[in-house]
């Protein structure tokens, strides 16, 4: 079916390029061979294009290449007419993505044709979740008549029931070295996927809750009393040991106050203005230990 869509192609747009692809260069010389009978019978003289050495070469000016499924070797064709991926369900993932922008320039076609490999891989995928811009078309041994029904019965004795739907009857099945099917197990994925993503919002959002903690509120840390930032709305500190016998938040004091680790004397507020905050709600805080406290950018008298 490839050598005939293949010459079918070459044959009747003037100039075209063919690519076909098979898993190996044994496979596309073969679909080749096949390609240069078919020509045959057209009265043409098949012959090489002298640049490739799996090729065949038209008299209007086409050709068809025939190329291995390995990456590194399919890479260099552009405006092809037409793409065709024989045995497609056992070429690899990466000489399928290597093989698309063949297709770009010319917006040309591209055929996969091929006995199912199991439920993976490019063709799998195309096959059950491609969307509407694909044409199948199945045929399992079943629908052909020169296959008789004796031989069949045979092949499903021999092969048994899973390698027998899939060779003869065109079925994407597991091959049964599993202890569940593969739709099982991604339906599962899915959902754990989905439960992933939600844990991962809400780590994130307990994270910037953590770190904000750490600002406001210092988790974790053990600490004395510590200091009351003044004056213009900065923020001042006191390291872990440090003595302070005395702070006075003046007009207009810090908005934060954070302690860290020192031991504070009294705090006396202003006798005016607004103060920072406070610490436990004080307005005179002797040393309290504990956690660190937030400055509520509270307003109002000294005194407590």
């Amino acid at each position: 079916m490839a050598a005939i869509k293949a010459v079918h192609r070459a044959y009747t747009r003037e100039g075209s390029l063919v690519v076909a692809v098979s898993p190996t260069g044994r496979q596309s010389a073969e679909l080749l061979r096949k390609a240069s009978e078919m020509v045959a019978r057209l009265e043409i003289r098949p012959r090489g294009d002298g640049k490739n050495a799996i090729s065949l070469l038209l008299p209007n000016g086409s050709r068809i290449v025939g190329l291995p499924g390995t990456e590194g070797a399919i890479r260099g064709f552009s405006a092809v007419s037409l793409l065709v991926i024989d045995e497609a369900a056992r070429v690899p993932d990466v000489v399928y993505k290597a093989l698309r922008p063949m297709l770009a320039a010319s917006g040309g076609d591209l055929w996969m044709l091929s006995t199912p490999c199991g439920k993976r891989g490019f063709f799998y995928e195309n096959w059950e979740h491609g969307g509407e811009e694909w044409e199948r078309t199945a045929a399992p041994a079943t629908e052909r008549p020169r296959i008789s029904q004796t031989f069949l019965e045979e092949e499903r004795r021999q092969l048994g029931e899973i390698w027998f739907r899939q060779e003869c009857l065109c079925e994407f099945v597991d091959n049964g070295l599993h202890m569940f099917d593969r739709h099982v197990v991604m339906g599962r994925w899915r959902r754990l996927r989905c439960w992933r993503f939600k844990l991962s919002a809400i780590s994130y959002q307990l994270s910037a809750f953590m770190r904000l903690a750490n600002v406001f509120c210092g988790v974790g840390f053990a600490a004395e009393a510590g200091f009351y930032g003044g004056g213009g709305g900065g923020t001042q500190r006191v390291a872990s040991g440090e003595e302070v016998s005395a702070s006075t938040f003046g007009e207009n004091a810090a908005g934060h106050c954070i302690y860290e680790g020192g031991r504070a004397g009294v705090q006396d507020y202003g006798a005016s203005g607004d103060s920072g905050g406070w610490a436990a709600g004080g307005g005179r805080d002797r040393g309290r230990r504990g956690r660190w406290w937030t400055c509520c950018g509270r307003r109002g008298s000294p005194g407590g």
